[in-house]
């Protein structure tokens, strides 16, 4: 029996996993488009190739699935913020009261004007808080997406920083993937060694 046959196993590993390696990498690359002219066609990498449909289609999966306009206005309008946006508010415009009032103004009644001024913005601030969200809400959902913004920031990335990102996100899939072809490589190996030994 050939020595060939004998690592067939071996070979077909690495075979294997060789393949999956460059099938991986034609994800990404060639970044343009490269003519073939006997065949009288082109190839380029998946991602490069799609890059715009990619970055549409997730960023309306982030926007419909994970995270919209109406989850962030509900998180900055929701009572913990906005009473901590009321408590902020109001402590500035105190201080901002005392630092602008003339000198001349003796101190007692400085204090005693921040003092209205800051009780009657903390009275009504709540209910003109609310107005105002709802206002800014509404201007935010008509003028601004996410699903646009994803897909802007995703199109404006070069093809190095976005394969870095994918292989920053998918690394260790991406080597499972590998280390899958080698194991498939070495059975189909060890298959055509046992059918040797066999017949």
């Amino acid at each position: 029996m050939s020595y060939t046959v004998m690592l067939s196993p071996f070979i077909g590993a690495l075979i294997g996993w060789f393949t999956n390696v460059i099938a991986i990498k034609l994800i990404f690359r060639p970044h343009k488009p490269i003519g073939i002219p006997l065949l009288g066609i082109s190839i380029q990498g998946l991602i490069p190739k799609r890059k715009g449909e990619i970055a549409r289609s997730l960023g309306e999966i982030v926007e419909r699935e994970l995270f919209s306009m109406d989850d962030l206005i509900f998180t900055i309008t929701c009572d913990e913020a906005k009473d901590r946006i009321i408590q902020l508010s109001g402590r500035k415009l105190r201080e901002t009261i005392l630092k602008r009032l003339p000198g001349l103004i003796p101190a007692y009644v400085k204090e005693t004007a921040a003092t209205v001024l800051e009780d009657i913005f903390r009275r009504e601030a709540p209910q003109l808080f609310s107005e105002l969200a709802g206002e800014i809400g509404r201007e935010i959902n008509e003028k601004i997406s996410i699903a646009v913004i994803i897909e802007e920031k995703i199109n404006a990335m070069d093809w190095t920083g976005l394969e870095k990102l994918v292989l920053e996100v998918a690394f260790r899939e991406l080597r499972h993937i590998e280390l899958l072809g080698a194991v498939i490589g070495f059975f189909i190996g060890l298959s055509q060694l046992a059918l040797a030994l066999l017949f």
